[in-house]
Order: structure tokens, then sequence, then C-alpha cells
């Protein structure tokens, strides 16, 4: 088992039963579903639209699955997926990977996936991308390469957190309101906003390999 579908197979347990997830390899092997959604990419480099047509692929996957075959996913003002009605959705990709998170919005109300490179989040970022608490925390780990996989996760969990809140709420973050703390053993992480001891409603979880991690956040259907 590669190490992308390992991270698929750990974080699927710590998910809601009721969400699908489905992702891998981008590659020149996937074709775009139909003419409607790829002229949203039509005009991109090729590296964008085999980006957006894996995404697409695995999204149409997890709809079949839902119900939903057939289906079109269009493409909001700011590139953000719009779902058919009766489903909320996410799609993340790396520069190898992508992968796609689904579940039916009434029993939903928002989710959001994000996959990054671990190895990207070097310390010269951290201070655009944490808060001073939160540098200080990196910075107190020993060993290199748990900051900067622990860096990954942070990051990782801020991303999909806006993916799932944006929807919901319309509010616009900055990567410093968000506090994100990690539970290694439980693969579990709670999110404040920054300065408030109120812990988010929102359910996050993480894996995380040698070269990726992957974070969830969604939301359910309590109002």
């Amino acid at each position: 088992m590669d190490e992308f579908s390992r991270l698929v197979a750990t974080i699927r347990p710590l998910l809601d039963a009721r969400i699908q997830m489905d992702g891998g390899a981008i590659s020149d092997d996937h074709h775009p579903f139909n003419d409607t959604e790829w002229q949203q990419v039509a005009r991109a480099n090729h590296k964008r639209q085999r980006e957006f047509v894996c995404g697409r692929h695995h999204a149409h996957r997890l709809l079949d699955t839902l119900g939903f075959a057939d289906s079109i996913i269009g493409r909001d003002d700011r590139g953000c997926p719009l779902w058919p009605a009766g489903i909320v959705g996410s799609i993340s990709h790396t520069s190898d990977f992508c992968i796609a998170m689904l579940a039916r919005a009434e029993q939903f109300q928002s989710v959001g996936v994000d996959l990054e490179e671990s190895g990207r989040l070097k310390p010269s970022l951290w201070p655009r991308l944490f808060s001073q608490a939160e540098v200080a925390d990196l910075g107190s780990i020993a060993d290199p390469v748990e900051q900067i996989r622990r860096a990954a996760i942070m990051f990782s969990a801020k991303e999909a957190f806006y993916k799932c809140d944006y929807p919901v709420n319309q509010r616009s973050y900055d990567f410093m309101d968000l506090r994100v703390s990690i539970d290694q053993q439980s693969r579990r992480l709670t999110l404040h906003l920054d300065g408030s001891e109120q812990q988010l409603q929102h359910h996050a979880v993480y894996a995380s390999g040698m070269t990726h991690v992957v974070t969830a956040v969604y939301l359910d259907g309590r109002s």
C-alpha cells in the first residue's frame, strides 16, 4: 500500500461513517466528466487541467455512490466547487495526489478536506501562518522533522476549516484567527478562534505520513 492509500485508510475510520471520501494519484489517465465542467479549465495550463480533472473524477465517483450520477459540479466566483442540491463537499490536491470528501446536506451542514505536502511548511513561513503562541509551541519541539510535520498538520487543518466554514457562515479568516491543537493519540484536532477558549463545534481529524498530511473538518446537521 502506498503512502497516500495509507493516509486515506488511516483517516477514514476517524470520520463519521456517513461521510464519503475518495482520492488517488494525479495522472493523464483521468478524462473530463462532461463538457460543461471542462469549460471551467479549458484555457488553463496542463498542470491545472490534470489537477482539476482528477479532483472531479473522484468527486463524481462519490456522487455516484450517493445517488447523484451524471450531476454537474459547478464553480463559484471564488473558484470553489458548486455541488448538486442535497450535497456538501470539498476537493483538495497537491502536485501528486487529489482527494474528495462528500456527504448529504440533510446530515451535515458542511465538510472540508485538505491535502498538503508536509515538507514545505518550513520555519521561515511560520510567522505568516501561525500565531506567536503556535510558533512558540512548534519551536519547543526538539526534532526538526517533527516540527515540520506538526506545522503541516496545523496549516492543513486551517485550510480544511475555512473550506468547511465558509459555505455556512460566509466569514473570511486570516490564518492567525484560528488556533489548532493536536491530539496525537486520537488523531483529533481541537479548533479555537484565537483569543477564545471556547472550542468550535467543528469536528476535525488528521492523518500524516512521510510526505503528506490530510485533514478533514466537518459540521454535523445540528443548527
